[in-house]
This record gives C-alpha cells, structure tokens and sequence, in this order.
C-alpha cells in the first residue's frame, strides 16, 4: 500500500494545495484491508500460504452468468457464447488445471464463430468493406482500424444460433458443481504453479498396442507393464473398423495409450513423493514427460513433451 501511493504522488506529483489537487482519493485506502491477504481484481492473495484463488465476489458473479446457461437451454449466439468463455478464461488466471473443464465449451464457440463469420460475410455491406480492405494500400491506415472494427463488430453481433451440445452441458453442470461448493473443490492454488519455471525431474515415456512403460532418470526408476487382453482385443491388431463402423466407437487408438503411459508416469511420481518426501527439496515440483504423442501434446498445447505440476 505504501508503494502504491508513493508511485501514485511520483506519477501525478506530491501534494501541494497551491498548485494542485490532492490526487490521493482516501476512500479507497480506507476501504482497503492492511493484511497478508488482499484482494485484488477479483483475486484473492495470500502472501503467507503464497497461494491465489478467486475471490468470493468473484465467483459469485461466475455462478450469476451459469445460471443463464441452465440444463433446458438448447442455443446461444455468439457474443453469449463469448461472454462465457471470457468469464471462464479469468478463473484459468488462477488455476492451472481448470482450463480443461471448458475445452468444450471453447470448442462450440469457435464453431458459432466460424458460422457467424460465414453469415456476416454474405451481406452486402461487409462484402464492400472487405473489397475495400483489400485495395488499401497501408495496413495501418486509420480507414483499415475502422473497416476492420466495423467487420469485427458486425460478426459478434450476429444473431445465429448454435445449439448447446450434449459435451457442453455436462461440461456446465460440472463447472457450476465446482464453483458452487468451494468447500468440498479447493479453488486455491499454489503461486508456483502459475510462475514459469524450469522443471525438477525429467521422463521418458511410450506405449505401443502391446506393453508400455517409462523412466524418471533423476528419480532412479522405471516401470514397465503389459496391457491386458481387454484392452489388447480392441486395437487396430485385433479389432477391423471401417469410417462408418458401429465398432469405431469402441477403437482404442495408440494415440490414447500413449496418454495412458504419461498418467501413469505422473501417477508413479506422485506415489513416490508421498512414500519419500524427501525427494524433492521443493513443495511444489514440476514433472517433465517426453513423449512422442502428438494428439496428447496438442491437447496439453505442448510441442514434443508434456509438463505435469506435482
């Protein structure tokens, strides 16, 4: 707080009566609770746990916006469908693994908004924007900002409906469940987490329809397991799918037993902390996996490893 108002009268100059206003607003800082905890932005800090989480205003307003997306609504457009995943987005600041609960729900907004897209360019007027966008010469010409705002704007405010998916429900109901119980899902998360740092321990995993396994070299182990007849029996080996086959539902590609060996890699480091707490200096160390899974690298927006937070 001390710093803030120093770099407040730094920026707009020390009080002085007669040359200016006092640019220090006291409400404020009376309102402002002098603690190890303080929340800022919708954030919640905690300097003596150093962990972060959503303030409870914060989350409050989140199950405000959900409420609007109950299990009987069947469609959306796309600016609501926007205003979600920014709500969403801002709750991915201070959690690293909440992001996956709404890939779905991203998933169906970049559809409505290539629909949208599609949609408004058909209209006459957006059509001569475009042309006009293409015989400007100078891309940072002030007429290209406007051209491209009113193009932007346009889309957004398109009326077109997208259905709400089965995925995407299951995917609401759970992130209300999460964000409506903060006692039984801990919404804290360590700060380390969320600073990039480099990794405490490094594997190596792979997996083919037959057996899979891994090493952690700095660790001192590997593991190494055949997969059972149950799983065997519905790879590309034993199992003929064609595109349209009611079995391809069932096809368990190699892509996801290759995931399968990296849960289980971070399952076997994980066991290992608990049994030896002693073997890792730090509270909150980051597991590095190499794998060739691309499907899996994607998912995890990695390219060629995968990186689990302990």
């Amino acid at each position: 707080m001390t710093a803030s108002i120093e770099a407040l009268y730094i920026v707009l100059g020390y009080p002085n009566d007669n040359i200016r206003i006092d640019a220090l607003s006291l409400d404020k800082f009376l309102q402002s609770i002098c603690s190890y905890e303080r929340i800022q932005l919708g954030v919640s800090i905690n300097t003596r746990t150093m962990t972060i989480c959503l303030s409870n205003i914060k989350r409050l307003s989140m199950i405000d916006e959900l409420k609007h997306w109950h299990k009987g609504r069947r469609s959306f457009t796309l600016l609501q469908g926007v205003t979600l995943c920014g709500i969403l987005e801002f709750w991915s600041s201070t959690s690293c693994w909440d992001r996956f609960l709404f890939l779905a729900l991203r998933a169906a907004v970049t559809t409505a908004l290539r629909n949208a897209s599609s949609i408004t360019r058909d209209k006459r007027i957006i059509k001569e924007m475009i042309s006009e966008l293409a015989r400007t010469p100078k891309p940072v010409d002030l007429r290209v900002r406007f051209l491209q705002r009113n193009i932007a704007r346009e889309i957004y405010q398109c009326k077109a409906k997208a259905h709400v998916t089965k995925n995407m429900k299951t995917k609401l109901k759970l992130i209300h469940e999460v964000l409506f119980h903060p006692l039984k899902y801990n919404l804290t998360n360590p700060i380390a987490h969320l600073a990039t740092r480099l990794p405490n321990f490094k594997g190596y995993s792979d997996a083919c329809i037959e057996v899979a396994g891994a090493q952690v070299l700095t660790l001192h182990f590997w593991w190494h397991i055949e997969w059972p007849h149950v799983i065997k029996s519905l790879t590309l080996k034993h199992l003929c799918v064609t595109r349209k086959c009611p079995l391809t539902n069932k096809l368990i590609s190699i892509n996801l037993l290759e995931f399968v060996a990296e849960i289980i890699t971070y399952a076997a480091v994980t066991v290992l902390f608990s049994l030896n707490p002693s073997s890792c200096s730090h509270p909150y160390p980051i597991l590095l996996i190499w794998t060739d899974n691309m499907s899996a690298n994607e998912n995890e927006q990695r390219d060629g490893t995968t990186t689990y937070l302990m």
